[in-house]
């Protein structure tokens, strides 16, 4: 007997979703997929699945499902009336089921009634994967990047440009001494207790030495990544990196202006820890309870508070006038403020000035030379990002790269995002809500660099698709990951949209070059 649902539940494990993921990509309710795994549903529902999941029927695609039972029954030699008498259906329902219409139930009854099998395979996503990019130039992956990079052959990217979560949180040394004793052994380290300051479930942790190992196995030989670091986690990203395989050839400083200090002064911690102890002496308000004293939630007015530069959120309408006559602080409360005009000015961090571009690669197979001619990897396309000074020079590139005042300009390239860029091609009442899309323009240059023209890249950490979209100006293929929906699709529509803007150049050029002709 065929067992369709029970095939597509197989593939749906084998695939890692649940019912309700498949049920979201296939655009039907999980009541649905639930009802087409036990038998039930219709072929329109399940062909909708079987093409999420990326399978074939017989090695056909599912939308043949009609056209299979057809050439079934007529390899038999069975009529349509015979088919339907044997299968206790109506001739119109195998006539319905032969054009991909009628209910699954029906389609399982006429197959066991002919005595044939279907079978159901899973074909590599990557196979799905790469005839998109021929097609389009890029294809954008929704999943995690380990399981979706291992449908991949070896040796199928020339190079990944990359922006992985920073895992910016806390890491005391007992920490950071279990995350390596861990993946020291080979395995991966459990960072789903960790947060990071953007309180984002994929950026509580650093990629693990596992995903990137699959990153080594898809890259060519001497195929480089570039992977975007905070200098707090940096040195547990290259870490991470080494213990996969990869070399690590240098680093990129990418000097940035618009960081913001992710800390407070001391001395003014300590004058709000005093300010709110004296007004609860002489108000009777504690300013960290939840309510006022009717039981009801108070104002949440922002109030100056009689020591300078202290403010303070306070849960509650206080009137500074009030206050200032009735406030005294006592000898304690004195000391205390006096200790804080100590530390006044005393903070826990820098303001970020700069992040790193890990350059690493994978090793070589013999002689530089030997590796270039065979797998078109291994070099850095230096005249291609040389910088192009006012003095008409072009110099070498630097691994220092930014925003650092016009009188070194002319030395180093320094990128600028455009105010504009983040949600360009976006449809209309969609923004980029991603919290840390780079710049396109210093994109393409990292693109430019590790790769030429036609190459293939990769981005496991794809966020909005700025990698993409750099890739579809530089004239290179694309790949992209991200376990996200929502930036899966906001990366579709930008990565699209600047494409088809790359190709309407290039028609005018070449319409207006005929014309000249």
């Amino acid at each position: 007997m065929t067992t369709l649902g029970d095939q597509v539940r197989t593939m749906r494990a084998h695939r890692g979703k649940t019912q309700t993921e498949l049920a979201a990509h296939a655009a039907i309710d999980a009541d649905t997929v639930s009802a087409v795994e036990v038998g039930g549903g219709t072929i329109t529902m399940l062909v909708a699945i079987l093409t999420v999941l990326g399978a074939t029927v017989d090695g056909h695609d599912p939308v043949e499902l009609g056209s299979w039972l057809r050439n079934a029954r007529v390899g038999k030699g069975w009529s349509q009336q015979r088919l339907a008498t044997a299968a206790g259906i109506s001739k119109p329902t195998v006539i319905g089921l032969e054009r991909g219409r009628g209910h699954v139930a029906s389609f399982t009854a006429a197959v066991n009634a002919l005595g044939v099998d279907i079978r159901l395979d899973l074909t590599p996503r990557s196979a799905t994967v790469l005839r998109a990019v021929e097609r389009d130039k890029f294809a954008v992956v929704h999943g995690e990047a380990q399981p979706v990079l291992s449908d991949f052959p070896d040796h199928q990217f020339h190079a990944c440009v990359c922006d992985p979560p920073y895992g910016l949180t806390e890491y005391p040394s007992e920490l950071v001494n279990q995350i390596v004793a861990t993946w020291v052994t080979g395995h991966d380290f459990d960072f789903s207790k960790q947060r990071s300051y953007l309180n984002a479930d994929w950026d509580g942790g650093l990629p693990q030495p596992s995903t990137w190992r699959q990153v080594h196995r898809v890259l060519r030989p001497g195929g480089y990544l570039l992977a975007f670091a905070a200098p707090r986690t940096v040195d547990l990203l290259t870490l991470s990196l080494r213990l996969a395989g990869f070399e690590i050839r240098d680093q990129i400083a990418w000097i940035t202006t618009n960081g913001m200090p992710r800390t407070q002064d001391v001395g003014r911690m300590l004058r709000r820890r005093v300010l709110r102890a004296a007004l609860k002496d002489a108000h009777g308000v504690d300013h960290d309870a939840e309510h006022g004293d009717g039981g009801e939630p108070m104002d949440l007015a922002l109030r100056r508070y009689p020591v300078a530069g202290a403010r303070m959120r306070s849960k509650y309408t206080v009137h500074p006038s009030a206050m200032h006559s009735s406030l005294t602080l006592s000898p304690d409360h004195e000391s205390l403020l006096a200790t804080a005009r100590e530390w006044g000015g005393h903070r826990a961090a820098l303001k970020p000035a700069h992040q790193v571009v890990v350059v690493a690669r994978r090793p070589l197979e013999g002689l530089l030379l030997d590796n270039v001619m065979k797998f078109r990897a291994g070099t850095l396309n230096v005249d291609a990002c040389r910088i192009h000074g006012e003095d008409g020079l072009h110099r070498y590139p630097s691994n220092f790269v930014g925003d650092i005042g016009p009188e070194f300009a002319k030395h180093f390239f320094a990128p600028r995002a455009s105010s504009g860029e983040k949600d360009r091609y976006l449809p209309h009442g969609m923004i980029n809500t991603h919290p840390t899309p780079k710049p396109i323009e210093f994109l393409k240059w990292l693109v430019r660099l590790v790769t030429t023209p036609g190459a293939l890249v990769l981005d496991p950490f794809m966020g909005s698709g700025t990698t993409g979209v750099a890739c579809m100006m530089e004239d290179r293929k694309f790949v992209g990951i991200d376990m996200s929906d929502e930036y899966v699709e906001i990366a579709q529509h930008r990565i699209n949209g600047w494409r088809r803007s790359v190709d309407d150049r290039q028609s005018f050029k070449g319409t207006a070059s005929t014309a000249a002709e």
